[in-house]
Parts: C-alpha cells; structure tokens; sequence
C-alpha cells in the first residue's frame, strides 16, 4: 500500500532531475501509472527502458499547445484517468545577471526563452489538463524554487518566470477552486 495507490499523474519534464525522482517517487507510492512530456526521444527511449508500460511518454515542448495535448491524451489511453498534474518542466538562466548579458537583443532572447518554459510550459499544461482534473477531482503541482520568493536564486529572468509561478498559482487556484 502507498500514499497514491491506483493514481495517476502526468509529469512534465519527466526525464530528468526533479521530474524523473517525482516519477520514480510516484511509482514507488503505488501509483498505477505515469505519463511523461520529454523534449527528445532518447530520453523517451530511456524512460521507457526503465519503466516499461507504467510509464506512457510523449515527445514534445512544452511551449506547445499541441504537445501538452498529446501529453494529456495519451495518459488518458494508457491509464484511463488523469489524478495530478506535476507542470515541473524548467530552465535556469546560470544567473544571467543585466551586467553579463551583451545586449538588449540577448535579453530578450533570454526572457523569451526562460518565461515561455518555466510559465507558459505550465499554463499550456494546465490548460490542457483541466478537463481531466475536474473528471477526477484532481490536483495540479507546479514545482518553483525558493527563487519564486526570494531574489538571488538565478538572474533577473529566471527569478522573475519564478514569481510569475506564483501569480500563475494563486490565479488558477482562484479560478478553478
């Protein structure tokens, strides 16, 4: 018996770091399966390698509406329901402070970067999740980092994708209370 016996979630960014531990994790709480949005195919191969059938991948970006979908439907196919969505997946800045970058040109393209992964990535996957939630009463998890609260935890970027996670949080939670 574990804390998520017969559960189901779906976990972006699930190929490695926190994302592959909160897969291994569920699992080992009993839960009956895991879909996972992966951004290459090795890394899908590889998953799949060590999960088998418990495990129900997608290959896609997050910052696409489509790929999320997929993700979605095709948890749906291989266990039926969708119990918790985990938006984990996210990229850091390598505290790109104003003063490393060269150019406005390159900050842009930072920002860009970083805010459509770490908040679009989790607005997409809670949009296309949603439905599936209500059907089951479900629940989404948004993984932060202590920079969602505090300066000093990446750049100005990363730092203010994070605190966007915040708003982005309370938000939904308002909304879909």
């Amino acid at each position: 018996m574990g804390w998520l016996d017969d559960d189901v979630a779906l976990v972006t960014g699930a190929s490695s770091g926190i994302g592959l531990a909160l897969v291994r994790r569920f699992l080992a709480e009993g839960a009956r399966g895991i879909g996972a949005l992966v951004r290459s195919a090795s890394a899908a191969d590889a998953m799949r390698a060590e999960f088998g059938d418990r495990v129900a991948v997608t290959v896609g970006d997050v910052r696409s509406d489509e790929a999320n979908a997929e993700a979605v439907a095709t948890t749906l196919a291989a266990f039926g329901k969708l119990d918790t969505l985990v938006a984990n997946a996210g990229v850091w800045d390598y505290v790109a402070s104003l003063r490393r970058l060269t150019d406005g040109k390159q900050l842009a393209q930072t920002y860009r970067e970083i805010f459509d992964i770490n908040v679009l990535g989790y607005l997409l996957a809670a949009y296309a999740a949603a439905p599936a939630l209500r059907e089951t009463r479900g629940s989404m998890i948004f993984t932060l980092s202590n920079a969602a609260f505090y300066a000093g935890g990446g750049g100005p970027t990363y730092v203010a994708s994070k605190h966007a996670g915040v708003g982005l949080v309370r938000q939904l939670a308002y909304e879909l209370a």
